[in-house]
């Protein structure tokens, strides 16, 4: 997780330079940045993080006038000040959206306002924003967040479950492979990466559909913007890659959906009785007549 991220990195800085260390910093919403200060305190390794904590940093909840529902920076804090230093240096925006999975679950609009500009023919560099990036973390279906993407260059977003399992993904506040989808389709997003965070559903979502404008991710996956359209190509071999995740994932969803209508012709016997008595009383007449 994040916190053996902070660490290896922070170990590598002493390495190379032993006298001064700058901290990862972090935006979070405040449990998870009470979390991390806690494990830090809990394995003596002290400040390895610089936290800015959400609600100090940017308004929340977002006003509900604001469309699309980007929550603004706070402008009476230095601390929020310190974060927005920080997003000039790397040339970023960084927007945070409420999302209804849990009460501290937020996506994230990334833009980048400079890059290297193909056409001499644009004055005004500053001006351009370069690319656009929505990561949806954990979430259902949100409009809120449609609105907020709009036309993005790239959507990240979790597909945890399969379609077969869209019952648990509503219980469990998720998207399915197919609701991820739809929500791309919906943004306008350019391009949208499928990806999930569970140790009970495989790897790698099950899209097993030559879509030109959809891709999967798994774990240490490298790509770069420009090689984006290729990775639809690439989809049919993730089969063979993952070939024993893919066929426990397609067993499961099989076995689920089995069981699903096991289950619902039980809970309606009375119903399966009186459509085979309707059945056999008109064969009878039939034959009589």
């Amino acid at each position: 997780g994040i916190f053996s991220v902070a660490l290896a990195r922070a170990r590598l800085l002493q390495l190379d330079n032993p006298g001064e260390s700058p901290l990862l910093p972090i935006l979070a919403p405040p449990a998870f940045a009470r979390w991390m200060t806690s494990f830090c305190d809990l394995f003596c390794h002290g400040s390895i993080v610089s936290l800015f904590v959400l609600p100090s940093v940017y308004i929340s909840p977002c006003p509900i006038h604001l469309r699309p529902p980007l929550c603004p920076l706070r402008l009476d804090s230095s601390y929020a000040m310190e974060w927005k230093s920080l997003l000039d240096r790397l040339q970023l925006e960084v927007h945070p959206i409420k999302v209804p999975h849990t009460g501290t679950s937020w996506a994230y609009m990334l833009r980048g306002r400079q890059c290297r500009l193909l056409s001499e023919e644009v004055e005004d560099k500053k001006s351009q924003s370069c690319w656009s990036l929505v990561y949806s973390g954990d979430t259902p279906e949100c409009n809120d967040l449609i609105e907020a993407g709009r036309h993005c260059d790239l959507l990240i977003h979790e597909a945890t479950m399969s379609d077969e399992h869209k019952d648990l993904a509503d219980r469990a506040r998720h998207s399915t492979l197919g609701s991820a989808i739809r929500t791309g389709e919906s943004m306008m997003a350019s391009f949208t990466l499928l990806n999930h965070f569970s140790q009970r559903y495989g790897r790698l979502p099950m899209l097993d559909t030559f879509r030109p404008s959809v891709a999967t991710a798994f774990d240490f996956m490298k790509v770069r913007f420009d090689d984006l359209r290729r990775l639809p190509y690439y989809v049919p071999y993730y089969k063979y890659a993952f070939g024993k995740h893919w066929d426990t994932q397609q067993a499961k969803a099989e076995a689920y959906s089995w069981r699903k209508y096991r289950e619902q012709h039980q809970e309606r016997p009375e119903i399966a009785v009186v459509s085979k008595s309707d059945t056999e009383c008109k064969q009878t007449k039939a034959l009589c007549n």
